[in-house]
């Protein structure tokens, strides 16, 4: 929640950073939180960026993003 907020504050940069590290932990929590991030986030810039971790995160798994969302 906070890194879906900090967008909102001026805090765009926190927010990469924030994606960054949830793609860092790898644990399917975090990257559940970084797929709900992708999808519903009403930031476009943040939106965009969190779809493309998705992708780096999945190709690194050798999986699609929708698989990976499963």
């Amino acid at each position: 929640p906070v890194i879906r907020a900090w967008p909102g504050e001026g805090g765009h940069a926190k927010a990469v950073t924030g994606l960054d590290v949830l793609a860092a932990i790898g644990t399917d929590t975090a990257l559940m939180h970084l797929n709900t991030i992708a999808q519903r986030v009403k930031f476009k810039a943040l939106k965009t960026r969190a779809q493309e971790k998705i992708d780096e995160v999945a190709a690194g798994l050798e999986l699609t993003a929708e698989q990976l969302a499963d």
